[in-house]
């Protein structure tokens, strides 16, 4: 106990005592005074005693108690040397401060926080290191703290360095020795402010990029609600992430459901995984994919339900499907107005209210016809079923004649549309229409769409009439190809089977004049040595004059076959026409006009006059046959490049520089049919003995044989246009050169003739003129044969006389094999029934070797005999 205590206990005591004994003497000396003074002795000195007893004990115990007290104060000395050392050695300041802010103890912690000593901070108030603005807040904060007790509260102190240093305060009001105080703690919390700015930039970044995402991003509870959403889930639905925080998923992203029936978030909770769906929702795709949130026990506590707008992927997707059904289609051979049908439906399946129409160019990109147009009314159709392409007829001619995306957002008043009232009529008030181009650049259509409204596309429908025009584009492109191909097919078939024919008839031809080669020199043989009997000579020039016509009709097999030879010499094109127009006009009857149309320039051609001639009088006839009354004809020239778009879509054709020679009528024209065969040698529609059908078969082996090309076009009740197509030639026209004639007498000689001929009725005709005539003559059927007679003969051969084509060798390897062997033989002449390409080269005799065709006469061989025996004469 204390020692004050153990005093007034003390004192208590005596006063006690001395009252009981002044009691006992009083009462004992009212009976008895004398023994009263020695009981009062007696009882002075047994208090005394007992006080003296009762002090000492006293006494021994008050020394007990003080050296207890003594041993307990240097235990309360220690503890509070300990407790300030405690307090000293704490990295938190702890302080105590009066009202005013002035310091009354404070541990080291705070000279060491401040950068100022114990000395400096003794004269401080806490004011002193504190940033000037929060001067009087300190003041209002320690008022807080003495009214509510305590306080917590966070504030920065300036370093001796003049930096500041957050701290944290925990503040309490305590009374000490009638003083109130403050008693404070002060944390240095820089690492915390540093740890939490980071965690800001953190936090700042994930929600950053937690609104970044397009995805609309929500955290739920297991009850479906929504916690947390970002910003995306405005531009997916709408709202605002704060309007749907509390709400169910279902609630939101299905308008108003409280559960859906397919929703992921069941299948996410039985596997634990993520689970996903795709739904339309309104008029857009979406896909809702669930996961799931997991907790250290793994237990799912919460989901993540990411909304993402698919609209754009589900589009493309159908794209993509109306893009491969249309491949398929094409591949399936599929017509081209299904095709084109179909891709207009998809559009305007794609886009609710467009009205899809697709053109096709025609005429060499001059006209559109419809090719699809399924949701627009048919009278409208029929109106642009043939419009112009030409600038400001519509949105689609004009398209096509500029070949650019033409929009035009309302029908009515615009110039492109003005006075077309079935646009009107069928309530349409705006046009987009995008050109339809090939990949080679050429024009295929237009693609539109309308709206019975007024209406500007936005980029995703540009996108969409382009994608559009590149699907027409591949289904048009690829039909024409077809069309193309089968086309170009059926071409190379015919000129195939009118080159096999041009065979047959060549060698048909051949053999024809190594048959009338004896004929007709028989005959004129006879003729010859016959006496002047008038009746015979009729009958033998009837065989001459049948065998004429016969002749005639070879040379024609033989032009169509393009085994002709040719007289080649650069002609002016148009000076042969005008000077062969008399004899047309001779030849025609008088109610055919014949209009001529040349060019003003030179057209120089490399041809044969009299084929040239040959070919017009042709065409001429054959019009004026197709002609029933009166009509025209029409011949024009002109000079046109051939490109390599043209060459590939003709086979056949080069390119280059070409004269043009169109010759046109208008008489009854031709079926398509009959276009097929009217180069056919034979092929006629005449009545039987009114041609022979060699007339354009001979034109189209002249034209080939020039190394040009014929077309023709023709409809029924049109007329008939034929266009020859010549090589330009570069040259100045040749000048004509006078033909020799020979005057028919005396073919006598005495030469040494090597006949070489594999015919043997050629042979043996050849060899009895010759030998009539004077001639001494060698005669073999075989090259290798005559090589051997060569050999054989002694005198010197003057000329050789050889077929073209033989077995084993030709002739002009015959003539240069023997001319090794004997130099002698230098002279040499080819007969054959047609050309060969050993001697005449696309059907131009070359210079050197002399040629004679079969059949021939007695003065033609004797002409050429008499030019190489006798060259001077």
């Amino acid at each position: 106990m204390p020692a004050d205590h153990h005093n007034r206990i003390r004192r208590r005591l005596f006063v006690a005592v001395v009252i009981i004994l002044a009691v006992v003497a009083v009462l004992f000396c009212r009976n008895s005074p004398n023994e009263c003074k020695l009981v009062i002795a007696s009882s002075i000195a047994g208090l005394l005693a007992i006080f003296t007893v009762a002090l000492s004990f006293l006494f021994l115990r008050q020394l007990r108690n003080t050296k207890n007290s003594n041993l307990q104060m240097d235990s309360q000395q220690l503890e509070l040397q300990l407790k300030a050392e405690m307090i000293d050695s704490v990295t938190d300041v702890i302080l105590l401060v009066d009202e005013k802010g002035r310091l009354v103890q404070f541990n080291n912690a705070l000279c060491n926080i401040t950068g100022h000593s114990r000395q400096q901070l003794e004269s401080f108030k806490i004011q002193d290191f504190m940033p000037v603005e929060n001067g009087t807040l300190v003041e209002e904060r320690i008022q807080h703290v003495l009214d509510k007790g305590d306080a917590l509260f966070e504030s920065v102190y300036l370093h001796a360095s003049g930096r500041r240093i957050p701290v944290e305060w925990r503040t309490r009001s305590v009374e000490i020795g009638q003083r109130r105080l403050v008693l404070s703690v002060l944390r240095d919390i820089s690492d915390r402010k540093d740890f939490e700015q980071k965690l800001k930039v953190v936090a700042s970044e994930w929600l950053d990029t937690f609104d970044a995402i397009e995805d609309a991003v929500w955290l739920l509870d297991m009850d479906r609600k929504v916690l947390r959403a970002n910003k995306a889930t405005l531009g997916v639905f709408g709202k605002a992430p704060r309007e749907i925080i509390g709400h169910g998923c279902c609630e939101v992203a299905h308008y108003g459901l409280s559960d859906y029936s397919s929703c992921p978030f069941d299948r996410m909770v039985q596997t634990g995984k993520r689970a996903s769906m795709q739904v339309i929702v309104g008029s857009k795709w979406f896909e809702i994919s669930v996961d799931p949130v997991f907790d250290e026990n793994g237990e799912i506590v919460k989901a993540v339900h990411v909304v993402k707008d698919i609209n754009e992927l589900k589009k493309a997707e159908l794209r993509e499907q109306v893009r491969s059904e249309i491949m398929e289609r094409v591949a399936r051979g599929e017509p081209l107005p299904e095709l084109l049908s179909f891709i207009a439906k998809s559009i305007e399946k794609e886009r609710p209210g467009a009205l899809c129409s697709i053109l096709l160019a025609v005429d060499d990109g001059r006209r559109l016809v419809t090719g699809a147009a399924p949701s627009l009314p048919d009278e409208y159709n029929v109106a642009t079923g043939r419009i112009r392409v030409a600038e400001g007829v519509g949105s689609c001619g004009t398209a096509a004649f500029r070949r650019e995306r033409i929009v035009v957002e309302d029908i009515t008043g615009h110039p492109f549309w003005k006075g077309f009232t079935p646009a009107q009529d069928a309530g349409l008030r705006s046009c987009w229409s995008e050109p339809i181009i090939s990949s080679t650049g050429l024009l295929l259509g237009t693609f539109a769409i309308y709206h019975k409204e007024p209406a500007a596309p936005s980029e995703e429908e540009v996108k969409v009439i382009e994608l559009a025009a590149s699907y027409a584009g591949i289904a048009i492109e690829r039909s024409r190809n077809e069309s193309e191909r089968n086309e170009l097919e059926q071409q190379l078939s015919q000129s195939q089977k009118m080159e096999a024919i041009g065979h047959l008839a060549g060698g048909v031809a051949h053999d024809f004049n190594n048959l009338l080669t004896p004929i007709i020199i028989y005959a004129d043989m006879l003729k010859r040595v016959l006496p002047d009997d008038e009746n015979l000579r009729i009958k033998i020039d009837g065989i001459i004059k049948a065998s004429g016509k016969a002749r005639e009709l070879t040379h024609q097999l033989l032009s169509f076959s393009r085994k002709q030879v040719m007289q080649m010499q650069n002609v002016n094109l148009n000076e042969i026409i005008t000077s062969f127009s008399s004899i047309m006009h001779r030849t025609l009857r008088e109610s055919v006009e014949i209009n001529l149309q040349l060019s003003s320039q030179a057209a120089i051609v490399l041809a044969d006059r009299s084929k040239i001639e040959q070919v017009i009088l042709n065409l001429a006839i054959n019009a004026q046959d197709a002609i029933a009354e009166t009509g025209r004809i029409t011949i024009e020239t002109g000079q046109v490049m051939i490109d390599d778009e043209y060459a590939r879509l003709h086979p056949g054709v080069s390119t280059g520089n070409f004269i043009l020679l169109s010759f046109s009528d208008n008489g009854s024209g031709m079926s398509d049919e009959t276009l097929k065969h009217i180069f056919e040698p034979f092929y006629t529609t005449k009545q039987a003995g009114h041609g022979t059908g060699l007339g354009l078969a001979n034109v189209y082996g002249i034209v080939k044989q020039h190394n040009g090309f014929i077309s023709v076009q023709s409809r029924v009740g049109r007329g008939t246009t034929f266009k020859i197509y010549l090589p330009l030639s570069s040259n100045e026209p040749d000048r004509g050169y006078p033909h020799k004639e020979v005057a028919a007498t005396n073919h006598c000689g005495s030469e040494v003739i090597l006949l070489v001929e594999d015919n043997e009725m050629v042979r043996v005709m050849t060899t009895d003129l010759l030998q009539g005539l004077g001639y001494r003559v060698y005669v073999e059927g075989h090259p290798e044969h005559a090589l051997e007679l060569a050999r054989r003969i002694p005198e010197k051969i003057d000329l050789l006389i050889s077929d073209v084509v033989m077995p084993g060798m030709n002739g002009q390897q015959l003539f240069e094999r023997l001319n090794v062997e004997r130099p002698d033989i230098d002279k040499v002449l080819y007969m054959s029934g047609y050309a060969n390409s050993v001697f005449v080269e696309n059907g131009i005799l070359e210079e050197g070797p002399l040629f004679l065709q079969k059949p021939f006469t007695v003065d033609m061989l004797m002409e050429k005999v008499n030019a190489l025996l006798h060259p001077s004469e």
